[in-house]
């Protein structure tokens, strides 16, 4: 599978990390279940990654990146 391909099966596109925060953009009607996307996967991977501690990955949507 080419690259542009595969990611047309991802509903969102990662703009920017910064810190502990990772900034994407979406359709604004897509907003609300992208977030939950993200806080699962956020969790999903404190699982894997922090075996001994779960961290809760918390998603804000907005129409523009804020502090």
């Amino acid at each position: 599978m080419q690259p542009r391909e595969k990611s047309k099966k991802i509903p969102f596109k990662i703009i920017l990390f910064v810190h502990d925060e990772v900034v994407v953009e979406c359709l604004k009607e897509k907003g609300p279940a992208i977030a939950k996307l993200i806080e699962k996967i956020g969790l999903e991977c404190s699982k894997k990654y922090l075996d001994h501690l779960t961290v809760p990955a918390e998603a804000h949507v907005s129409t523009q990146w804020e502090k």
